[in-house]
């Protein structure tokens, strides 16, 4: 069960749902691996552009939509959204337990199971229970802290080695600039060292023509 998103259901769902799965010995066959049905109660809309009250999901072929196994399955009931219970879902009175999930006091509890054998007796093993339930809520609420901290620190490695490699990246990057400015410089003091010979030519080339009309006009002259 998981009241409040914190956006790793599907992940963790799909942890529960594997370990279970793998329960066989050393040696034994596959054969007698046993199925698996994951069953998950939340207070929120699992994925946003999916609407669904209670869903089922299954290893498939995503061509041909043909089951790869039975032995897996996931199912998921959205309290948040029981007035999407379908006639088969109230056949089967899925909706009647989102309902019990839901319900505030004991008297709607027991409003919700009368005329349900099942029901009720979930109901007197939850009131039987209830005088230990702030001591299970206080062992779950530290497993699910270690677990949220376990997450938040891999998320912290995750961003300290990304922002590591963008540091990396904009060193790199730095060093490059340099490396354009300094060849831009060497091309720049080429550029003018050219220009400076191109005009010494055209210079020299200039006084040789004015020569060679001097001479010109004093041959012409004798």
């Amino acid at each position: 069960m998981q009241v409040v998103n914190e956006l790793n259901w599907t992940d963790r769902s799909l942890s529960y749902l594997c370990r279970t799965f793998d329960q066989l010995y050393s040696g034994q066959s596959y054969l007698l691996a046993l199925p698996v049905i994951h069953i998950g109660f939340l207070d929120f809309q699992l994925f946003s552009d999916y609407t669904e009250f209670y869903a089922t999901y299954k290893l498939l072929n995503v061509k041909s939509h043909k089951v790869f196994s039975d032995k897996l399955c996931l199912r998921v009931v959205d309290l948040s959204h029981i007035d999407l219970a379908t006639e088969e879902d109230k056949l089967f009175e899925i909706d009647r337990w989102a309902k019990l999930f839901k319900a505030t006091t004991w008297e709607e509890i027991k409003m919700i199971a009368e005329g349900n054998e099942t029901l009720m007796q979930a109901t007197q093993a939850l009131f039987e229970c209830n005088t230990d339930e702030l001591i299970r809520q206080q062992c779950y609420a530290r497993e699910e802290y270690y677990k949220y901290q376990r997450t938040i620190d891999k998320a912290l490695k995750d961003t300290a080695a990304e922002r590591d490699q963008l540091a990396e990246e904009k060193a790199q990057l730095t060093e490059e600039k340099a490396q354009l400015l300094t060849r831009n410089t060497l091309l720049t003091t080429k550029y003018s060292q050219l220009s400076t010979e191109k005009a010494k030519a055209m210079e020299t080339i200039q006084k040789q023509e004015d020569e060679i009309l001097r001479l010109k006009a004093l041959l012409a002259s004798k």
